[in-house]
């Protein structure tokens, strides 16, 4: 075989044989469809939506967003019942508390009017005689006398002190629930402000509300959002009222003076057509029609 055939079929054969890097080349580059599958994934990851919970943000399918949602009004609901239930307790507790010291401190009026009576007695007492006649016994009758006076004092001043600090818990008790109920009004009712509960109060009164309802109400959320509610529908219907009396008003009143009416009396020209014709007007037809028979 010549050298040309050689080179020839040389050359032959490297053109059936790829190359490596041909073959490195088909291996690097994408199918057909490889690129749209790979934009699909990136659609599928931005399928979704943030939310937010306890202050951090993420990220989460938009199908599973309701679930999340649900779960999290769910949590919501929970923790407010619990807050609700414990506001209950501690109020149960703070009532028992009260309740049981009011009734001490009943006991101890009682106790400071009954040794009143007693120091009323020693009054009556003239010291001096009594020393006179027994001295000895006058003593101790002084003696017991000046200690009853001073536990009498002593309890006095103890429910004094009680009643005081029972007063001033009752109004801290009380700021502090008013300020709750501000709070939850403003949050639920829209342009609540002291406006707003002024004119609540109002209506409470005129409606027999006394002042120690006005004073529940100031610190029950539920039923001031009730009033509120009433406050409106009286409002609405007392406008509905307002606008069906001035369209009655309207209705009533004449929109023109009446004029009285006048006839007008036709009288013939000069020239006018004499006789009877379809020109006349019925009551001069018949005017003319009774002078005629007149005439005959």
């Amino acid at each position: 075989m010549s050298s040309t055939d050689g080179t020839t079929e040389l050359a032959q054969n490297a053109a059936e044989t790829p190359s490596v890097e041909a073959e490195q080349d088909e291996t690097l580059t994408p199918e057909a469809g490889e690129g749209e599958a790979v934009e699909g994934d990136e659609q599928e990851a931005d399928d979704s939506e943030e939310i937010e919970h306890d202050g951090a943000k993420y990220r989460i399918p938009k199908a599973v967003k309701p679930l999340v949602m649900m779960q999290a009004d769910y949590t919501r609901k929970t923790q407010e019942v619990a807050k609700t239930r414990e506001e209950l307790n501690n109020e149960r507790e703070s009532f028992i508390k009260e309740s049981e010291a009011r009734r001490q401190s009943e006991k101890d009026i009682g106790r400071v009017a009954v040794m009143d009576e007693e120091l009323e007695q020693y009054k009556k007492v003239d010291w001096q005689a009594f020393r006179a006649t027994n001295p000895e016994q006058a003593a101790a009758a002084f003696q017991d006398y000046s200690m009853l006076r001073d536990r009498r004092d002593e309890l006095a001043t103890k429910v004094q002190t009680d009643v005081q600090k029972r007063s001033q818990e009752a109004q801290q008790t009380f700021a502090k629930r008013y300020a709750e109920t501000n709070n939850t009004l403003a949050r639920d009712i829209k342009g609540w402000n002291q406006d707003t509960a002024n004119k609540l109060r109002d209506f409470a009164v005129a409606n027999g509300a006394s002042q120690q309802d006005i004073l529940t109400l100031a610190v029950n959320a539920p039923l001031v959002k009730l009033l509120h509610k009433a406050y409106l529908g009286d409002q609405l219907i007392a406008k509905q009222a307002q606008a069906a009396k001035a369209a009655r008003i309207d209705v009533a009143r004449p929109t023109q003076e009446a004029q009285p009416l006048t006839s007008v009396t036709r009288r013939p020209s000069g020239n006018a057509k004499a006789g009877l014709h379809d020109g006349l007007s019925a009551d001069e037809w018949l005017r003319r029609r009774n002078a005629q028979v007149k005439r005959k």
